[in-house]
């Protein structure tokens, strides 16, 4: 059975803040963001990478309960491993989103999975606002902003359920690069390809749920 120890990543720039020899490594960074690996020896109940929309309907399942929304999903090879990449939003009990980044590495007795958390604080929610005075600004007073905002073709009575909208595009980070989703996007974007993942993990047998 693989360990802990065989999936890595380059961690320059965080400081460990939580260490467990079997299963758990915690860092977290200057602006409070937490990065953990997680290692769980058990066969994973997840769907398989390989179905994405059962995975899409198993994720939104789970992040229901705690008033999440998925952002994205996407299937990744990364040096020859199967990774999911999922990122998501969901309400903080005290205001404000917070933002998960997780990699996925889901195999037939075991799994694996890399997180990165990132919450809004105080003056975070300019992006937003600022997306939102540029819709008014670029369209005409008639507009149904609510559909725009959200990404819908007519506003209805469940606008207030979680769900992605247009200030949590890609295309803002470079205008808040500081904004806790630019900042996870920016350090998914640079982990990745740091991931090592042993020999013996990727020999072992495939996760097929």
């Amino acid at each position: 059975m693989p360990s802990l120890n065989d999936v890595q990543i380059n961690t320059i720039g965080w400081d460990p803040i939580e260490e467990s020899a079997d299963h758990r490594r915690k860092w977290s960074n200057a602006h409070g963001d937490v990065l953990t690996i997680r290692f769980n020896a058990t066969a994973p109940q997840m769907p398989s990478l390989f179905r994405m929309q059962a995975l899409k309907d198993y994720q939104t399942q789970q992040l229901r309960a705690s008033g999440g929304t998925i952002l994205s999903l996407d299937l990744l090879q990364v040096k020859g491993v199967s990774v999911a990449k999922l990122l998501f939003k969901s309400v903080q009990p005290s205001g404000g989103w917070g933002y998960m980044g997780m990699l996925f590495l889901p195999y037939r007795d075991f799994s694996y999975s890399i997180r990165l958390q990132a919450v809004e604080r105080e003056g975070d929610e300019l992006r937003s606002q600022h997306v939102w005075n540029w819709l008014h600004e670029s369209h005409p007073a008639e507009t149904d902003f609510q559909a725009l905002w959200f990404g819908v073709d007519e506003s209805s009575a469940d606008m207030d359920t979680a769900r992605p909208c247009l200030a949590d595009g890609e295309c803002w980070d470079g205008h808040f690069p500081n904004h806790p989703l630019a900042r996870l996007r920016a350090e998914l974007t640079r982990l990745i390809p740091t991931m090592v993942v042993s020999r013996d993990v990727k020999n072992s047998a495939p996760h097929r749920g």
